[in-house]
């Protein structure tokens, strides 16, 4: 009876690690901020900006720059030209998607100041990009999904 339950309790505990782990897909040291998010169906394309904002206080370290991003897939390289160096100091991307065998890419980042204190202190940024997808030509892929995981490297 003891195994079981034992067997059981490992299960549970493995699980629970491995969805805190999918719920911060941010490297180590790095905080959270969001999801950019971008869909669409029945073969339309799917071409917008998307942003988030940071949580209160937050402030990334621009000491950090990030050194490789994957920012496209599929033949539609045309919609995105984005180096490592574009994306802003602090600030860690993780962009995916899926479009069967259309494709998916991400642009144009920017982090802006949205709140501003008095005295000039800044209390909340915003990151944001530009997200692309396509559907597939094939009638199982008519529909498209472009993702950017976004994290800050908090300031010390």
């Amino acid at each position: 009876m003891i195994r079981p339950v034992l067997y059981l309790a490992f299960v549970l505990l493995f699980i629970s690690g491995l969805s805190v782990a999918q719920q911060n897909p941010c490297p180590e040291g790095f905080r959270y901020a969001g999801t950019l998010q971008g869909s669409t169906a029945y073969m339309v394309p799917f071409s917008k900006r998307v942003d988030i904002n940071f949580p209160e206080n937050a402030m990334p370290d621009i000491s950090y720059q990030q050194t490789k991003v994957h920012a496209e897939d599929g033949n539609i390289k045309e919609h995105s030209n984005l180096r490592p160096q574009d994306i802003p100091r602090g600030i860690h991307i993780v962009p995916y998607g899926n479009a069967g065998d259309g494709g998916w890419a991400v642009s144009n980042p920017d982090l802006k100041i949205v709140e501003k204190q008095a005295d000039g202190r800044i209390t909340r940024y915003a990151f944001g990009m530009q997200l692309y997808c396509m559907p597939g030509h094939l009638p199982t892929h008519t529909a498209c999904e472009v993702n950017v995981d976004v994290c800050y490297k908090p300031k010390m």
